[in-house]
């Protein structure tokens, strides 16, 4: 049940997507999902998107994974926290408003 949507137009990563290409890969991510959830008679599933080799995409094509979720699937997606030190965080929080 894992499929991937794939845009026709080559982008490497959402950040050199163009904002009609976005919004088709998730009107399509919609669509594909509606129709896993109905086939499986399960609504749960997760919408994934490496984006470099760091996230884990391996192929060079920005592509977007919608994978079916069951109850006993034994798929761990672990997000680890870290600590922050004292006002990291809001050095962090303050470089990324400098570039939004």
């Amino acid at each position: 049940g894992h499929c991937l949507v794939v845009p026709k137009k080559h982008s490497r990563n959402l950040v050199e997507m163009g904002d009609d290409e976005i919004m088709n890969i998730m009107k399509a991510a919609k669509k594909i999902a509606r129709a896993l959830s109905l086939s499986f008679g399960n609504a749960s599933f997760n919408i994934v998107m490496n984006n470099g080799k760091e996230a884990g995409q391996v192929v060079n094509h920005a592509h977007m994974h919608i994978i079916p979720r069951f109850q006993k699937d034994r798929l761990r997606i672990k997000w680890s926290h870290l600590k922050y030190a004292d006002n990291e965080i809001r050095e962090y929080a303050e470089k990324i408003r400098n570039f939004i």
